[in-house]
């Protein structure tokens, strides 16, 4: 028997429990470990990847287009970040903070 890729999460709503009066639907799947979001000034949505399993915390943009990779290479875990005033991308691991302007 093979062993499944440890790396590979199996996301299944069916296994979420929730009262009956709200839905469940993936809309964004290979997320290794995703910890927090937010939103941009022009509603793109932003996800922290926190990096524990790839030892690269990383911050990913959900346009309408789909999922792409904007900034990477924090320590592990990425704790956390915000999108403050159409420019800056604020970022904090356990033993750093970081602020960016914004580049994309």
């Amino acid at each position: 028997m093979e062993r499944p890729d440890p790396m590979v999460q199996i996301t299944k709503p069916e296994d979420i429990l929730v009262p009956s009066s709200y839905k469940i639907e993936v809309f964004a799947e290979k997320l290794m470990t995703p910890i927090n979001l937010t939103f941009t000034d022009q509603g793109d949505m932003l996800i922290a990847d926190a990096g524990v399993g790839s030892g690269n915390g990383k911050v990913l943009m959900h346009p309408s287009t789909g999922i792409r990779v904007i900034a990477e290479g924090f320590n592990p875990p990425l704790t956390g970040i915000t999108f403050y005033k159409e420019k800056h991308l604020c970022c904090s691991s356990r033993v750093y903070y970081n602020s960016k302007t914004r580049w994309f």
